[in-house]
């Protein structure tokens, strides 16, 4: 029956490393739009508009334009990464 426990807790383990590995991907993704920018690929810049597809809000951010979708992608990859973190 031990080993049962020590199961349970490996997968809770396991689902946190996940929930943070989530967290960086999104963070990661939500700031590509600046690191494309800044590194001036032009083979990604046909991906990149559909981040600023909505344009329903920008955020200026020490000169780089940060839209709705870069916000939610980096605001829910912190929240995944904490909980990755602390569970």
């Amino acid at each position: 029956m031990g080993r049962c426990i020590g199961l349970v807790d490996t997968g809770g383990l396991v689902l946190g490393k996940g929930l943070a590995l989530l967290g960086l991907i999104l963070i990661i993704v939500g700031v590509l739009p600046i690191i494309v920018s800044i590194a001036g690929i032009t083979a990604l810049d046909s991906i990149i508009v559909y981040f600023y597809m909505l344009n329903i809000y920008n955020l200026t951010l020490g000169g780089y334009v940060f839209s709705e979708i870069m916000l939610a992608c980096i605001g829910l990859g912190v929240i995944f990464f904490l909980m990755g973190l602390i569970g």
